[in-house]
């Protein structure tokens, strides 16, 4: 299976911009990890694109781009070429919400949420009416959740 991991940051979208360090620093630890994750399971090829001044994925197929404007072609062509299409963007100026689009326009299999699940949870203050004012307090509210002790986990099993 060819598997297609799309990291907006890291991808050369912005070749031709300045590389924001924060956003930079969280795109590639999650395409790193993704594309690690994917790379460990034996019948899949991981396929991705990285800009020419960032360090490329160990563990993919990587075709690297200098230019913006080649990134976008290269976006296309390989959801035309995989099994399978997984995009990691903000969701600044509807850029996960147009991939996403775009990959379920072409017909092809996403591991991300269907568009209008992207759409509405892109949209805020549209999720907050959605939800309701009481989901959403609660939400918002929820205390977060202690980690659990992976090595006690691991030591039970």
């Amino acid at each position: 299976m060819r598997l297609f991991i799309s990291e907006y940051i890291t991808s050369g979208a912005l070749a031709d911009q300045h590389l924001p360090s924060s956003l930079l620093r969280e795109g590639r630890a999650m395409r790193d990890a993704i594309i690690a994750d994917f790379a460990a399971c034996a019948e899949v090829q991981v396929l991705t694109t990285c800009d020419t001044r960032i360090p490329p994925p160990d563990r993919a197929e990587v075709l690297m781009v200098q230019r913006a404007a080649d990134e976008s072609v290269l976006f296309q062509r390989l959801v035309s070429v995989a099994d399978v299409v997984y995009v990691i963007a903000p969701e600044l100026d509807g850029v996960l919400l147009d991939r996403v689009q775009f990959v379920e326009s072409r017909g092809r299999m996403s591991l991300n949420c269907r568009f209008p699940a992207v759409e509405l949870t892109a949209d805020k203050p549209r999720s907050r009416y959605t939800c309701g004012p009481q989901t959403y307090q609660r939400l918002k509210h929820t205390r977060r959740r202690k980690p659990i002790n992976s090595w006690s986990i691991g030591r039970a099993w």
